[in-house]
């Protein structure tokens, strides 16, 4: 567990499996000169993994893929 984290799920489908998104004090703050890049993945503060996955019940994160 990472109090610090916080992740959320975007684009659900039907079945509640989305992009996987983190915000935090541990997750970087962009890729060294390439802001290009960094822009792709950070919006808002949130860092979009590019990973799929969803959050139960419990809040527990399961990855799809």
């Amino acid at each position: 567990m990472f109090p610090s984290l916080k992740v959320k799920i975007v684009d659900k489908n039907e079945q509640g499996i989305g992009e996987i998104a983190v915000k935090g004090p541990s997750v970087m703050l962009g890729y060294y000169q390439n802001q290009e890049a960094t822009d792709e993945v950070l919006k808002k503060e949130w860092f979009y993994t590019g990973d799929l996955g969803y959050l139960d019940k419990e809040d527990f994160l399961f990855i799809s893929r």
